[in-house]
């Protein structure tokens, strides 16, 4: 833990060591019983400053460099006896009445063949398949 200071507060870093075959970092809490399960928050920090060009900290996520790239996978919980767990990707608000809200980008990315962007909606085993919905307010 990297405690408060006046100035520079420090690094926390968590890593394992390098080899022919790097083990893995999991964060992972445990399992509940009775309750809901517990989650993980992870949050770019805060700034007090109102300079201009200041901002909060950004939360980055970045599958691993090698012959092909590492994935980024955002997969929702199973639902064992109920609906499965949804992913949102929300824009931040803001605070300020003549400012925009955060925007969401979904950007395919260059290569000797460009990548591709897929949106799909999820087929129903017993029932009617999900909605494809994309909307705009003006």
């Amino acid at each position: 833990m990297s405690g408060a200071s006046v100035k520079d507060s420090g690094v926390v870093s968590l890593r394992t060591g390098d080899a022919s075959s790097a083990g893995a970092v999991v964060l992972s809490p445990g399992s509940s019983t009775s309750k809901d399960g517990a989650g993980i928050l992870l949050s770019g920090g805060d700034t007090s400053s109102n300079a201009p060009g200041s901002q909060g900290g950004d939360l980055s996520l970045i599958g691993g460099n090698g012959r092909e790239g590492g994935d980024v996978l955002l997969h929702g919980g199973e639902g064992t006896s109920a609906a499965g767990g949804e992913i949102k990707l929300i824009g931040g608000t803001s605070s300020v009445s003549q400012a925009t809200g955060g925007s969401v980008t979904v950007t395919g990315n260059d290569g000797s063949s460009g990548g591709s962007v897929s949106v799909s909606a999820g087929e129903g085993v017993s029932g009617s398949g999900g909605a494809l919905k994309v909307t705009g307010i003006s």
